[in-house]
């Protein structure tokens, strides 16, 4: 399969970052048991083994490229072999699933960027939080009650609970210390964090993919009209709100 490690010419070091973020939340025990919750195929989710391994081998010998010369060549001779081996444990649909999932949440600074503020928005837009929205919603009575109905059940307090309660668990999960050090970081300063917090990670991820999920109905079952108006809305709330409104954009859950 056909891959892309950049979104621009050329590779950067947040690339990288981003690749390896992705991958390290595949790569432990912790997340085996919030795979499917984040969007995982279900195949691989009900199979982990394998993409641990081939996840744990990306970044094992990712680590000595850093000061190779030409190194993005050599990081995506490392992702070629990761997606092959996915390819080969699981089948071409399954590791392109996967592939999309980690441009989506992760490595795509655009998608992962939109994902992550609608997950916030769309939530408060629909009631989800003690806070409403600053700005009265234009949507139509209707339109008003499917957001909710399609909303709520992903990001209402019982979800939130469902949540916090698996995260929780994964926590108590003991990294081996064989994960420990795939997932480890460079402490340059003495406020850097020395490993990938990949729970916490893998909560935001949850969080995108129920937003992805959302939209995805939402494009369905919504008059176009009533999608512009959700989406200008959510301009309006994210200026009123001080975030960047410009990232506000319609997204596209395929």
């Amino acid at each position: 399969m056909e891959f892309r490690i950049r979104d621009g010419p050329q590779a950067s070091g947040d690339d990288v970052i981003n690749w390896d973020v992705g991958i390290a939340l595949l790569a432990t025990r912790r997340t085996q048991s919030l795979l499917t919750e984040a969007g995982i195929p279900a195949i691989i989710a009900g199979d982990p083994r394998r993409l641990r391994v081939a996840a744990a081998r990306y970044l094992e010998e990712r680590r000595g490229t850093s000061t190779l010369a030409h190194w993005g060549k050599w990081v995506e001779k490392l992702l070629q072999e990761f997606f092959d081996q996915t390819t080969a444990d699981y089948g071409r649909a399954q590791s392109e699933a996967l592939y999309a999932w980690l441009r989506r949440h992760f490595v795509s600074k655009p998608d992962a960027s939109t994902w992550w503020l609608w997950s916030i928005l769309l939530p408060r837009l629909a009631g989800a939080h003690d806070n409403p929205p600053r700005i009265p919603s234009p949507l139509s009575p209707a339109a008003q009650d499917l957001l909710r109905a399609i909303v709520l059940p992903r990001f209402g307090q019982a979800a939130r609970e469902s949540l916090e309660a698996a995260l929780s668990g994964a926590s108590a999960i003991p990294l081996e210390p064989d994960e420990r050090r795939t997932i480890s970081l460079e402490v340059v300063r003495q406020s850097d964090e020395p490993e990938i917090d990949v729970v916490r990670a893998m909560g935001q991820a949850i969080l995108s993919q129920r937003t992805w999920l959302s939209w995805r109905d939402l494009l369905e079952k919504l008059e176009p009209s009533e999608v512009q108006r959700l989406v200008d809305w959510a301009r309006q709330e994210a200026r009123a709100a001080n975030m960047p409104s410009d990232w506000i954009e319609l997204p596209d859950p395929h």
